[in-house]
């Protein structure tokens, strides 16, 4: 890593501060996909079991015309917004296995977090051996 570091700063020198352009890396890092798809499943559920509510407050004569309107109201904001949502976890899917791609990986195999904690790991490495060099000169 010194050695790399030592040639980038010869020949390349604008290339050794690449990690100021990952400033999200470390947070990034942090982002379970998992987790994300789980919450989304969850909310999508929801949804749909607010959906059945408001067609069976539809056939019950007791329940408030109020209350039907406010289920109303809220699925109208809650639809779109669940969309969105969905719309852009799907982006973000793709986004994940075309970083995948990039790094010559299967994204069927290889996990996001692997890959992005391994360039967490090689940024800090990167950033440290070339600390050091500005040391040593």
């Amino acid at each position: 890593m010194h050695y790399l570091c030592k040639v980038l700063a010869e020949k390349l020198p604008e290339l050794l501060d690449f990690s100021k352009e990952l400033g999200s890396l470390e947070h990034a890092s942090k982002i379970q996909l998992n987790f994300l798809r789980e919450e989304m499943y969850a909310m999508t559920k929801g949804l749909d079991k607010i959906v059945q509510e408001k067609k069976l407050c539809k056939r019950d004569a007791h329940v408030s015309t109020r209350y039907r309107k406010s289920l109303k109201k809220f699925l109208a904001f809650a639809e779109l917004e669940v969309k969105t949502l969905c719309s852009l976890y799907s982006w973000v899917g793709k986004s994940v296995d075309n970083l995948i791609i990039y790094f010559e990986e299967d994204p069927t195999k290889c996990l996001y977090e692997k890959v992005v904690q391994t360039l967490c790991v090689f940024v800090r490495m990167f950033s440290q051996a070339h600390d050091e060099n500005c040391e040593q000169i």
